[in-house]
């Protein structure tokens, strides 16, 4: 994988990888620090780990964010997009954690309902889903797609209690070919 000018740092420490992302200083005067990138507790690490192919997301970077039960992977992108890119946070809950991420705009609301996905006044290059579970698949992806550029990436993560079955790929490839036409 190609992590050049993508906020990504690897390191070797005792024959163990580890995984880092860069946060900026919050002050001129302080002085960057490193982050560690644990794949146990954010599953878009654990993919880096795994050999994930194509990592999208760099420093200008504009995503849309939904994940409602961690905000740990959150705060990572935010570290890797800098002050250069933005994420748009979709949720429902709230977390007073990330109001202090500057490049972080809150969008309270449901990933089902498309109205929210019409405000955003910009295409987003990277759309990233933590869901729960593959009820209103369809629904999801085409309000993503209202939003999505042209050569965007998706990243679908599916909550690993949720049963996938054998025709999940054939699923996704459905919905993606019936937005098309």
């Amino acid at each position: 994988m190609n992590t050049s000018n993508s906020g990504l740092l690897w390191s070797n420490f005792n024959g163990i990888k580890k995984l880092f992302t860069e946060k900026s200083p919050a002050t001129k005067l302080s002085e960057k620090r490193l982050v560690l990138w644990n794949p146990y507790t954010s599953k878009l690490a654990a993919a880096l780990f795994n050999g994930m192919e194509i990592f999208p997301i760099q420093p200008t970077s504009k995503i849309f964010y939904h994940d409602d039960y961690s905000v740990i992977t959150l705060e990572h992108i935010s570290n890797i997009i800098s002050s250069e890119g933005v994420v748009y946070f979709l949720k429902n809950i709230e977390n007073k954690k990330i109001l202090n991420f500057k490049n972080i705009e809150i969008i309270k609301g449901d990933v089902v309902n498309p109205d929210y996905f019409v405000k955003l006044k910009e295409k987003i290059d990277v759309i990233y889903l933590d869901l729960l579970s593959q009820e209103k698949l369809s629904t999801i992806i085409k309000n993503c797609t209202i939003i999505l550029r042209q050569n965007g990436f998706l990243i679908l993560i599916l909550n690993d209690k949720s049963p996938i079955d054998d025709n999940f790929g054939k699923q996704i490839h459905k919905i993606i070919i019936n937005l098309k036409a």
